[in-house]
C-alpha cells in the first residue's frame, strides 16, 4: 500500500514565549508536527485556547482555571510536553479567581485536614481553596495535581503519562435519598460508615478511581410519585448535591479520581427507584447540565452518561439507532415500583436522552470533562458500539463494559467446557470487541464487575480472567462494590475498614495492590 504523512504527527515542543504570565496572556510555542493539534494544557489546566499558526509555531492563550506547569500540544492520537514550566504570575489573582496557582489561602474559611465530620480519612474542603491536598472546592474545584484525559486508546494524566483506572463502586446515592432511608446521609453508609466510605482504606487498596452511582431526581430535587400513589421529595435532607460535591472533594483530596454515573432514572413524576431502560429526555438532560456545570473545572471527574441500557423491554425499532442517536425507534413502557416492591409495567410512550444528546449537553456547558458510554444489554455487548457511537468533538470518549458471569451459569466447576461462569458474558466475541474498540483508538473501561463472594468461597475465576484481559490490553476495571453488604455476590468488603471479602474480594484486592504504585 501506499504510505503518506501521519495526519496526526508526533509533535515536539523546542520552547516558548514568553515563560511567564497572566491569565489570558498568549504564548507563542515553537517546535514540530503542530499540524492538527486540536487541545492545548496549562499545568492541570486543559482548557487553554490554540491556535495552530504552522507546523512549527503554535499559540496558547492562558485560561482562567491555569496553574504553574509544563505546556502541552494534543491532536487526536498524540502528546507533546515542554521541557520547561510556564509560570503563571500573581497578578491573576487578582481577578478573585480561586484556584491553587494563586497560593493563597481560603476563601471564606479555612480547610480542615483529616477526619470529616462523617469520620473520613483525607481532607474536607467544602468551603475553602486550601489545605494540604484538598481539591479548591467542594463545588467542582480539583486538585492541580490531579485530571484524567483521553488520549488515543488510552486515558492519561496530568504529566501525559498512560493510567489504568483500577478501584471500586460505591453504592448508596442512587437509592438511598429516593428511598427516604436516611434524610441525614444520603450515602446510607452503605460503607459501614456515615457519609461516604473510609478513603484510607480505599486508597489501601491501591485505588485511584472511585464510581459514585447517581439519581436525576434526588439531584434536581423534583417531586416524584411511586407505584402505590406515593408521593416523594427525592432529596429529603436537603443535602444531596453537598453530599455528593463532598465526597468528590474528599476523594480528589485523598489521590482518587471520580466518576460520576447516572444510575437510576424515570420519565415523567415517575420516582426513579429502579433501573430503567435508558436514560429519559423529561430529565437526564438537565441531570448531565447540571452536572457538567457543577464539575467542569475539575478534570479529575469523568461522566458516566448512563447505567446500562437495555432494549428487550417494551421497545420496538433500531436499538442501538435509538439508544446512540435517539432516532429509529420507540418505547411503550417502563418498570417502576415503590418502596414495599410493587413492581409495576407503566404502559405510556415515552422518549429516550440518546448518548448523543447527553453528550451534547455536557458539552454545551464547556465542559471538557472525559465521558463514558454505555452500550447494549446492561452493558455487556458491544457489537455494534463502533458503528453507532456518539461523536464528540473533544474526542475525550471512552467505551463502557460491564464485565460479569455469562448468563445461566454457575459458579461451582467454574471454568469446565460446558459451565463457562468464568469467561464474561457474550464471550468469545465481547473481548474481540473490546480489542476492536481499542485498535479505533478510544479507550475501554469496564466501570463494573464482580463474582462471588460467599463465606469460604477461594477464588474468583471470573475475575481473574477479566484483570488479566485487562492488563493485556490496557483496559480499565472498577468492581461492584465497596459496600457492607451480605449479599454473596459482588461484595468487596466486610466493614469499614476495607477488609476484603472470600473470594472475589480477596483476589481483587490483590489484584489491586500488585500494582505499582
Amino acid at each position: 500500500m501506499l504510505l503518506g504523512l501521519d495526519s496526526d504527527p508526533q509533535q515536539s515542543i523546542s520552547g516558548f514565549s514568553p515563560t511567564s504570565g497572566p491569565v489570558g496572556q498568549v504564548i507563542t510555542v515553537t517546535g514540530s508536527g503542530f499540524t492538527g493539534s486540536n487541545a492545548a494544557w496549562i499545568g492541570s489546566a486543559h482548557d487553554a485556547g490554540i491556535k495552530v499558526i504552522s507546523d512549527t509555531e503554535a499559540q496558547i492563550t492562558v485560561p482562567a482555571d491555569a496553574v504553574s506547569g509544563q505546556i502541552a500540544l494534543l491532536n487526536p492520537k498524540h502528546a507533546a510536553f515542554s521541557p520547561n514550566s510556564f509560570s503563571l504570575t500573581s497578578n491573576s489573582c487578582l481577578l478573585g479567581l480561586l484556584h491553587l496557582g494563586c497560593g493563597s489561602s481560603s476563601s471564606s474559611s479555612s480547610s480542615s485536614s483529616g477526619s470529616s465530620s462523617g469520620g473520613h480519612s483525607g481532607s474536607s474542603s467544602s468551603s475553602s481553596s486550601g489545605g494540604s491536598g484538598s481539591s479548591s472546592s467542594s463545588s467542582g474545584g480539583g486538585s492541580a495535581a490531579l485530571s484524567i484525559r483521553v488520549l488515543g486508546k488510552s486515558f492519561i494524566n496530568a504529566a501525559g503519562q498512560a493510567v489504568q483506572l483500577r478501584g471500586v463502586n460505591f453504592s448508596g446515592f442512587e437509592s438511598v435519598a429516593i428511598q427516604g432511608w436516611d434524610p441525614s446521609d444520603p450515602s446510607g453508609a452503605q460503607g459501614g460508615q456515615a457519609n461516604g466510605p473510609s478513603w484510607t482504606a480505599i486508597k489501601a487498596w491501591k485505588a485511584n478511581v472511585v464510581r459514585l452511582p447517581l439519581n436525576e431526581a434526588s439531584w434536581l430535587d423534583y417531586s416524584c410519585t411511586d407505584t402505590n400513589g406515593v408521593v416523594h421529595n427525592p432529596d429529603p435532607g436537603s443535602n444531596y448535591k453537598s453530599a455528593v460535591e463532598t465526597q468528590v472533594a474528599e476523594a480528589n483530596a485523598a489521590g482518587l479520581y471520580v466518576i460520576l454515573d447516572l444510575h437510576w432514572t424515570a420519565p415523567g413524576n415517575t420516582c426513579p427507584m429502579l433501573q430503567t431502560q435508558m436514560a429519559d429526555a423529561d430529565h437526564s438532560l438537565a441531570f448531565w447540565t447540571s452536572i457538567a456545570n457543577t464539575f467542569k473545572n475539575n478534570p479529575a471527574v469523568l461522566f458516566e452518561l448512563f447505567n446500562e441500557p437495555f432494549f428487550d423491554f417494551d421497545f420496538s425499532g433500531n436499538s442501538w439507532s435509538y439508544m446512540m442517536s435517539g432516532s429509529g425507534g420507540s418505547f411503550s413502557g417502563y418498570p417502576a415500583t415503590s418502596n414495599s416492591g410493587n413492581w409495576q409495567n407503566i404502559a405510556q410512550s415515552w422518549a429516550v436522552a440518546s448518548y448523543q444528546q447527553m453528550l451534547n449537553a455536557v458539552r454545551a456547558t464547556g465542559a471538557a470533562n472525559v465521558v463514558l458510554v454505555g452500550t447494549m444489554q446492561y452493558s455487556q455487548d458491544l457489537s455494534s458500539w463502533l458503528s453507532y457511537r456518539p461523536t464528540d468533538s473533544l474526542n475525550q470518549m471512552a467505551a463502557v463494559w460491564h464485565a460479569y458471569p455469562t448468563s445461566g451459569y454457575s459458579w461451582e466447576n467454574p471454568c469446565t467446557d460446558s459451565n463457562q461462569y468464568c469467561t464474561p458474558n457474550f464471550s468469545p466475541q465481547i473481548l474481540s470487541e473490546v480489542q476492536g474498540i481499542l485498535a479505533a483508538g478510544i479507550p475501554v473501561i469496564a466501570t463494573e464487575t464482580g463474582d462471588q463472594n460467599s463465606s469460604g468461597t477461594v477464588g474468583s475465576p471470573l475475575v481473574s480472567t477479566v484483570t488479566q484481559f485487562a492488563d493485556a490490553y490496557g483496559v480499565s476495571v472498577l468492581g461492584w462494590a465497596w459496600d457492607v453488604w451480605q449479599n454473596a455476590d459482588n461484595v468487596l468488603v466486610t466493614n469499614v475498614g476495607g477488609t476484603p471479602t472470600a473470594g472475589y474480594g480477596q483476589f481483587y484486592q490483590n489484584w489491586m495492590v500488585n500494582h505499582a504504585p
